[in-house]
């Protein structure tokens, strides 16, 4: 990986772990390393065919939950509510093909 590529992914970081730490998320340096291998594995899964069904499973779990504690467009306004509302209509199309995944696993 190069140095720029590292930068950034620490500034992503970071900013992750703020978000989470405003949104009450405990431990979310932990959080986000074990969210991250989390994911990681179970697109590998997916991705390799091994274990399809559990690990769609877990991915539409996931993004249901990373999706109520991060894209709360309830309590927001403005542009920042539109953008919220568009990332959770995404997260629903994606969920929309993790189920598709799971029932012809």
């Amino acid at each position: 990986m190069s140095p720029d590529a590292l930068v950034t992914l620490g500034r992503i970081l970071p900013a992750l772990t703020e978000a989470l730490r405003a949104r009450g998320v405990p431990f979310p340096h932990v959080a986000i390393v074990a969210v991250s291998l989390f994911e990681a594995g179970a697109g590998l899964l997916l991705a390799s065919g091994l274990f399809v069904f559990w690990a769609a499973l877990g991915l539409i779990a996931f993004t249901i939950a990373a999706g109520i504690v991060m894209l709360n467009f309830w309590d927001q306004q403005g542009e920042q509510r539109a953008a919220s509302i568009t990332f959770w209509q995404s997260n629903i199309a994606l969920i929309g093909g993790l189920i598709l995944a799971a029932a012809t696993a």
